[in-house]
């Protein structure tokens, strides 16, 4: 869960600080400014969204795959005790006796 947490404040830092950029452009690029300088100003803003991105990704996938665990779990935890298997079993007997198969 640490995990899932660092990587949340990554994004939701790299998606602030791309914002920040955006919003105060005017500041920082001012004019006569080197063209190097702007595309690379450029390249860390789409680089920072691309991190958050790839966050909100990485963190969609780990709470579907925690959800499918979690689901197995309880799967597990309700059918596959003792005493449903030997629910099942005598359901089958039951069954069995009620429906007799014929020989070929």
């Amino acid at each position: 869960m640490k995990l899932q947490a660092k990587w949340r404040i990554m994004g939701l830092v790299s998606l602030f600080v791309s914002y920040a950029l955006v919003t105060f452009r005017n500041i920082i690029l001012y004019p006569g400014i080197s063209k190097i300088a702007i595309v690379f100003y450029w390249f860390v803003c789409i680089l920072l969204l691309l991190v958050a991105l790839y966050t909100a990704l990485l963190d969609y996938r780990f709470t579907k795959l925690k959800y499918k665990i979690e689901q197995r779990d309880l799967f597990r935890e309700n059918f596959l005790t003792e005493e449903f298997k030997k629910i099942l079993k005598k359901a089958d007997e039951k069954e069995a006796e009620d429906n007799p198969s014929e020989p070929d």
